[in-house]
């Protein structure tokens, strides 16, 4: 366990695995569990030297600048847009976030809502289920991701990802981004 002088300070609630090994391994303040948010900074802002947060919550500048120790604010998830990246650097604080954590379950949802809205699968399954087919007899038939044009804004890991999967369906597929891509 961290000494009572290398606090970690959560900003928001984490996954529950995470911060359940967290609290077991170091000295952790639950900043939403204090009425006063800013109290409760002000009363442990000497002792904290690590923040946790997650990429919906991210640090703003104010709370950076009013921890004078922090070395590190650990993100959980692959967004940073959610921290303040000038504050941090201009304190010498260092930003780690979880990239790759989830780049496979994220473009595999992705093609499974892409199937799902062209074949209109949950359209199916409500057809089903109310009985429809009893009286209106067979469902339409629905159209095919086969041979379609598909476009990827962000070709980064996740886009990619994603590009790489639907190729096996035979589309042709573009992307839009930032920076050109050669392969």
């Amino acid at each position: 366990t961290m000494s009572q002088s290398n606090q970690v300070l959560l900003l928001s609630p984490l996954y529950a695995p995470t911060q359940e090994t967290l609290e077991n391994n170091h000295d952790c303040i639950k900043i939403w569990e204090h009425p006063d948010r800013s109290a409760c900074l002000a009363s442990v802002a000497d002792q904290v030297t690590a923040v946790a947060t997650h990429s919906g919550f991210g640090i703003d500048r104010a709370t950076v600048e009013a921890l004078p120790n922090l070395k590190i604010v650990a993100n959980f998830g692959v967004g940073i847009d959610t921290i303040d990246l000038a504050a941090c650097t201009e304190h010498g604080v260092t930003v780690c976030n979880t990239p790759d954590v989830l780049t496979e379950e994220v473009a595999d949802m992705a093609l499974g809502l892409m199937l799902a809205s062209v074949r209109q699968i949950p359209q199916g399954d409500r057809y089903v289920r109310e009985g429809q087919w009893r009286k209106n007899g067979e469902m339409q038939l629905t159209q095919t991701v086969q041979g379609r044009k598909v476009g990827v804004v962000g070709l980064g890991r996740i886009g990619l990802a994603i590009a790489k999967r639907c190729e096996a369906f035979n589309t042709e597929v573009s992307y839009f981004g930032p920076r050109k891509k050669t392969d």
